[in-house]
């Protein structure tokens, strides 16, 4: 086709970011309704979500970026954005896809969604200044461990707020607690976040 001065381009970029955020879309639609944020007013965050319990929306709310790059991102290359979160009263998590496993990206798109490397890390632990390496990581996707940092993050922004609540374990069966005992406790088929937390808020 002949080329037109002045016509807007699909970049390589632009064709990048919009593969990325398909798939971690795909991924989290199964148990979240995902609200595509306008990328003309993207001010850190490409999706809010909500988490779904069964068919029914829970109004827990959390907010997720994506980067489909060949290095892990790091903090360094998002400074604005970090600052902004500091505010956030909600859950944030960065997702990372290593866009190196797809070097057919300049032709045909061809992605095999289940060998995707797709890691993300929790930030809500980071701009609360909390306290413990595992917070600093990427870590690799799966949909059990997400929904038990979710969890526990949105408690996390409750605590920040002077607020707490309890979470019913029927509305969260796969929510697995093998292996968070120092996070969570069962009490009257609620789950309760336990004093660990709260030791992280107790000065303001």
């Amino acid at each position: 086709m002949e080329k037109q001065p002045g016509m807007p381009k699909y970049t390589k970029n632009k064709k990048k970011g919009n593969i990325g955020e398909s798939i971690v879309k795909l991924e989290l639609s199964s148990f979240c309704l995902v609200h595509k944020i306008d990328g003309s007013e993207d001010l850190g965050n490409d999706f809010i979500c909500e988490l779904l319990a069964g068919e029914r929306p829970t109004n827990i709310l959390f907010y997720v970026q994506v980067k489909y790059w060949e290095k892990e991102p790091k903090d360094s290359n998002i400074k604005k954005t970090i600052e902004y979160w500091r505010k956030s009263e909600i859950p944030v998590y960065l997702f990372w896809i290593n866009n190196t496993k797809f070097p057919e990206l300049e032709d045909n798109i061809k992605i095999n969604i289940p060998s995707l490397d797709l890691k993300y890390k929790r930030y809500t632990p980071i701009v609360h200044n909390a306290k413990g390496e595992k917070f600093k990581k990427f870590i690799p996707f799966s949909k059990r461990t997400f929904l038990r940092h979710l969890m526990i993050d949105y408690v996390r922004c409750l605590y920040n707020k002077g607020m707490t609540t309890t979470i019913k374990k029927k509305d969260f069966l796969e929510v697995d607690l093998e292996g968070y005992k120092d996070d969570v406790s069962v009490k009257n088929g609620s789950l309760y976040i336990d004093d660990i937390i709260p030791d992280d808020y107790k000065e303001r």
